[in-house]
């Protein structure tokens, strides 16, 4: 009867011990979920701003290229 007792009691310990685990837990995974938004938000961030920048430089290049043609089809006109 001891050892049913015993084990009756470790196991009434660690369904306790269990049970506020699982009360943390959601807090836990919340506070996992708000990191992990704000990084795949910070990552969206990023990719737009990447974006960004390679149409800016094709933009800037093309306005090159269009002042190069410019410029040579003047040259080629005056002569």
């Amino acid at each position: 009867m001891t050892t049913k007792y015993i084990s009756v009691e470790l196991l009434s310990y660690f369904l306790v011990v269990r049970r506020e685990k699982v009360k943390h837990l959601p807090l836990l995974e919340e506070s996992h979920l708000e990191e992990s938004l704000k990084r795949i938000e910070k990552v969206k961030y990023l990719a737009l701003l990447e974006e960004s920048l390679k149409r800016r430089k094709k933009i800037k290049e093309s306005l090159k290229r269009r002042e190069k043609v410019k410029h040579l089809s003047l040259l080629g006109g005056e002569s």
